[in-house]
This record gives C-alpha cells, structure tokens and sequence, in this order.
C-alpha cells in the first residue's frame, strides 16, 4: 500500500532527544541517522496499518528532504534534495538494504505504539534534514532539530524514554 494517515510518523521530541544525529561507520563513511517511529495502528486511526492489520513498507517510501545549510530564513521554502536510505543502524551496525526491500516489522518490537527505526541516509556536506517523509502523505518536520553527532549519551536519551509494548 502506497498511502499512510498524516500522522503516522513521528520523530522523538522530549526534551534532551536527538533524533537526527551524525553517525560515522568505520566501514561505510559518515551518515545522517533519524530515529522515526511508524505508529501501529489503521490508517483511519492515523497509522499505517494496512487492511490487513499489517506495517509493511519498503525503504524507497522513506525520503530525508535536505536544504543547503546557508538557505534563507525558512528552511521550508525554495529548492531542495530529497535523499533515500542507504539502510538501517541496528546494534550500532550499519545494515543496508536494497530501496524496493519489503519489511514487515513484528508485532513484538512495538515501543509506545509504533515501530521505531533508525534510517541511514547519505547526506552530502553543506546540507541540513527539513523534512521526513513515508509512503504519499506522512510527514514530520524537522527543521527545530540540528544533526549532532552520536554519543552514547544521545543514543541512551533516544533508548530510554519507553517500555516495549504488547501489539496493539
């Protein structure tokens, strides 16, 4: 299914969370990493559930829209680049996976309602994440957040905040 609800996605926001982070792989180079969450429930609820009762999606329907760094005061207006993952960070490892890969999350990995990933995209150097789009119509903003660099302090603040779920 190619369309999600407006609100399926969501980025962590509380305080002292640093969703967007620059994460360097000893092996691959440096990436920008952004924890997002695709909340598990039907699309009329605001989720990304589809008919079935199933999250699937494959990594081409996640895009990073990214500005130059020196563009004007809003960093929504004008040109802009949109960049696809390279893959996804799990365990501190850089996993890539091919855009048309289809992944169905399991029920058991829910955190606070949804399924949480950390995206890998390759960002190139003078340019910032504004955006955060999946599958048609789900967007989050990302423009109130920097790119810090990963710390193990940054990923503990990401890590903690929630307690695993039963699925819905």
């Amino acid at each position: 299914m190619s369309i999600s609800s407006r609100e399926a996605i969501e980025v962590p926001s509380k305080k002292g969370q640093q969703p967007v982070r620059a994460w360097t792989s000893p092996d691959n180079g440096e990436f920008v990493v952004v924890r997002m969450g695709i909340k598990a429930k039907k699309i009329e609820d605001g989720g990304a559930k589809n008919a079935s009762g199933s999250v699937v999606f494959f990594p081409a329907q996640i895009r990073l829209v990214v500005k130059k760094t020196d563009a004007a005061d809003n960093p929504l207006v004008g040109a802009a680049t949109v960049k696809y993952p390279v893959g996804f960070l799990k365990n501190k490892t850089l996993i890539k996976q091919s855009l048309n890969e289809i992944i169905t999350p399991d029920a058991g990995v829910l955190i606070k309602g949804a399924y949480w990933l950390d995206v890998a995209f390759d960002v190139p150097q003078g340019y910032r994440p504004v955006l955060l789009e999946f599958k048609q119509n789900a967007v989050a903003d990302l423009t109130s957040y920097e790119v810090v660099k990963s710390t193990p302090e940054v990923e503990r603040a990401l890590d903690n905040w929630g307690q695993k779920e039963e699925s819905p």
